[in-house]
C-alpha cells in the first residue's frame, strides 16, 4: 500500500519521508486516529512510524504507561525527566515537544529554560526535582556507571520504589525516542505544541 507523504521543512529531510494521516487507510489510518485521540495531534515522531500500524499501537502503550498512568510520578515529573534527557542527548525535537507540557504542568520558565540550556547545572528550587535531574543527567550521560547514590539521594526524598523504577524507565524510554527523532532527522512542527496534550 502506497502513503501519501508531507513536504519536509526546509532544512531538514525526514527519512523515510514522514506519512500523512489523510492519506492512510485500514489498520494503519485507525492507529493514527488512536493517536491523535491520545495527544490531540499526529505528530511528526507517530508520522515516522507509519508504516506499520503495530509499531505505533506498541509504542502509544509504553508512552502512555510511563507518562500519563499514576502509578507513581506525576506527569510533570515524567515530563522534567523526558526534557532532561533529552536535552542531555541534543535532541531539540524532544526537549521542545516536552519542555511545553512541563510548563503546562505548572513548572517555572525560568527553570525549564535553564533544563533545556544546561540540563547538568539547571537550579531547580524543588529538591526532588533536583533530585530527579541529577538521575536523568547521570543515566542518559553515563549509563553504565553505578547510580546507587541518585536512587539513594531519592529514597531519602521519600521516593517510593515504584517511583524510582518509573524514573528510570522514562529516561531509558527517551533516550531510544531521542534516537529516533535525530536518526529521522525530524522536523518540528510550528502547530503543535499548542495542540498537544
Amino acid at each position: 500500500m502506497s502513503h501519501q507523504m508531507s513536504p519536509d521543512e526546509p532544512g531538514r529531510h525526514p527519512f523515510p519521508p514522514l506519512v500523512d494521516p489523510a492519506g492512510t487507510a485500514g489498520d494503519l489510518r485507525e492507529a493514527l486516529e488512536t493517536v491523535r485521540g491520545a495527544r490531540g495531534q499526529v505528530a511528526g515522531i507517530w508520522r515516522s512510524m507509519a508504516y506499520h500500524a503495530p509499531l505505533i499501537r506498541a509504542h502509544l502503550a509504553i508512552y502512555q504507561a510511563l507518562i500519563f498512568d499514576r502509578w507513581g510520578l506525576d506527569r510533570r515529573q515524567c515530563e522534567l525527566l523526558g526534557t532532561v534527557a533529552s536535552s542531555v542527548n541534543g535532541c531539540r525535537y524532544c526537549s521542545m515537544h516536552h519542555g511545553a507540557p512541563l510548563l503546562q504542568e505548572g513548572q517555572d520558565p525560568a527553570e525549564v529554560a535553564a533544563l533545556k540550556a544546561d540540563p547538568d547545572h539547571a537550579p531547580l528550587r524543588n529538591p526532588g526535582d533536583d533530585a530527579l535531574r541529577r538521575l536523568a543527567v547521570k543515566l542518559t550521560r553515563s549509563p553504565s556507571e553505578d547510580h546507587r547514590a541518585e536512587m539513594g539521594r531519592l529514597a531519602e526524598l521519600g521516593f517510593t520504589e515504584a517511583q524510582r523504577l518509573q524514573a528510570v524507565s522514562v529516561v531509558a524510554y527517551f533516550a531510544m525516542m531521542n534516537r529516533l527523532a535525530d536518526g529521522l532527522d525530524l522536523p518540528l512542527e510550528p502547530d503543535y505544541l499548542g495542540s498537544t496534550r
